[in-house]
C-alpha cells in the first residue's frame, strides 16, 4: 500500500499507543518562554554556557556552527 508507506509519520497522537517511562525529576515553567525572556538569555551568553544544554543540545548547537 503506497498510501501507508508514504504517511507512516504521520497521524495523531492517539494513533501511535502509549509509552509510559520513568524520568528523573524535572521542573518545567508554567508559562511560555517570551522574546524578552529569549534575549535576556541570548544576551547573557546562554548559547556559550554549556550547563543549559544536555548532550543532545550541544550535538545540535555544535551542528550550527558555520
Amino acid at each position: 500500500d503506497q498510501t501507508k508507506e508514504t504517511t507512516e509519520t504521520y497521524g495523531w497522537d492517539n494513533e501511535f499507543g502509549h509509552k509510559s517511562i520513568k524520568t528523573k525529576a524535572f521542573e518545567a515553567s508554567q508559562m511560555l518562554v517570551s522574546n524578552g525572556e529569549y534575549f535576556e538569555f541570548y544576551k547573557a551568553g546562554g548559547y556559550k554556557n554549556l550547563k543549559y544544554w544536555t548532550e543532545e543540545g550541544k550535538n545540535w548547537l555544535n551542528s550550527t556552527k558555520t
